[in-house]
């Protein structure tokens, strides 16, 4: 409620109210925080916040980050030092305008909480942890006004703090419309673009590893340490003598490599080859963003699958190369042959209605299992 005459104490007052009821809000936004509903700060009418049952809650969102970005300017105006008492109301006004605001952000990051599996979970946390470091730093801006008011006079070094926590509020709202913008779908793209640069990474190496087949020795160097006079005594009856005729010293190239691990090696590149295709392509093969429980569902499922899948490309790498484990590698490729035509089956699932896709993934399924 708007005092016609707020004094300054009033304004302080308000401050530490609004600073308490966000950080409050932040913490019931964690799972954890989710116990302190029932403590005696819930009890609060400015605490206790319901869900919102708006029909767009995402275009709202927009508009909501909005208002809290043109609010936390003005409040950034309205507080500039020195406060005068003339000024007194009109900071108490934008200060109750702007928890308003915040009021309603939190109920609608209920909603969005409530309606996760329509919005999918991937949206959705991304969303939460944003709205989280928005009303950090709104409770942060809230701070540095508290500072300002009970100092007074023109104070460069508030000014330059109060500034400060005003742009990292743009900056919040700014993160919170890209996210809404991108959906789902351009969120989980740009997660499948780092899990194609860990494939393309392993991939290199198993590359090097198959033009020349070495055995890996990570032993050497971890045996036991001799005496500094034995090793000059080692080194020096190893003087003129070949690698062959010092034991402990031959060659790499005098070891050679099972050749059933290193026809086995060329066999799973080329399905490592073909992971990293479907991998790079699903950039083109992810429809836009639909909220229905069933195509957030499937967001969901291949978003889990995709650090898998890459997990499973280094499992047969390292069996190869490093283990040189033959039935270690053929146990890790099968793993990897059912990551892959699952994560094809689920991008099959979501391009139902494109002959192209479903064309393009049969025809990638049937060179994959051959």
């Amino acid at each position: 409620m708007d005092l016609k005459n707020p004094t300054k104490n009033d304004i302080e007052k308000l401050l530490a109210s609004l600073k308490n009821a966000i950080d409050y809000w932040v913490c019931t936004m964690s799972p954890e925080g989710q116990r302190l509903n029932t403590s005696n700060q819930a009890s609060s009418t400015t605490t206790r916040i319901q869900e919102s049952h708006l029909s767009l809650p995402l275009e709202e969102l927009i508009k909501l980050t909005s208002l809290v970005h043109a609010r936390a300017t003005k409040l950034g105006i309205v507080f500039k030092p020195p406060i005068i008492e003339e000024n007194y109301h009109a900071c108490y006004v934008e200060l109750n305008e702007g928890v308003r605001n915040l009021i309603l952000l939190v109920s609608l990051s209920k909603q969005l909480t409530v309606e996760e599996q329509k919005y999918s979970k991937l949206l959705v946390r991304d969303l939460l942890r944003s709205i989280k470091v928005l009303l950090t730093s709104y409770s942060g801006l809230l701070g540095e006004l508290e500072q300002t008011l009970g100092v007074g006079g023109d104070n460069t070094s508030d000014e330059s703090y109060r500034l400060v926590s005003v742009g990292k509020i743009w900056e919040a709202c700014g993160g919170i419309q890209d996210n809404v913008h991108q959906g789902s779908s351009g969120l989980l793209k740009r997660r499948l673009k780092q899990t194609n640069q860990l494939i393309a990474d392993a991939l290199n190496e198993y590359e090097d590893w198959l033009a020349n087949p070495v055995v890996e020795n990570f032993d050497e160097g971890f045996g036991e340490v001799e005496d500094d006079e034995d090793d000059e005594e080692q080194d020096t009856e190893a003087e003129g003598k070949s690698p062959s005729e010092t034991p402990g010293l031959e060659s790499d190239a005098e070891v050679e490599v099972d050749s059933d691990l290193v026809a086995l090696g060329k066999q799973w590149g080329s399905k490592i080859k073909m992971v990293r295709l479907l991998v790079s392509s699903l950039d083109k093969s992810i429809p836009s963003s639909k909220y229905t429980i069933s195509f957030s569902k499937s967001i969901d499922l291949l978003d889990a699958r995709m650090p898998k899948l890459s997990e499973a490309v280094d499992d047969v790498v390292a069996s190869v190369i490093y283990d040189q484990d033959l039935d270690g590698a053929k146990e890790a490729g099968k793993t990897l042959i059912d990551g892959a035509m699952e994560v094809a089956s689920l991008v099959k699932k979501m391009n139902m209605h494109s002959q192209t896709r479903i064309r393009w993934i049969d025809t990638w399924t049937k060179k994959f299992i051959e």
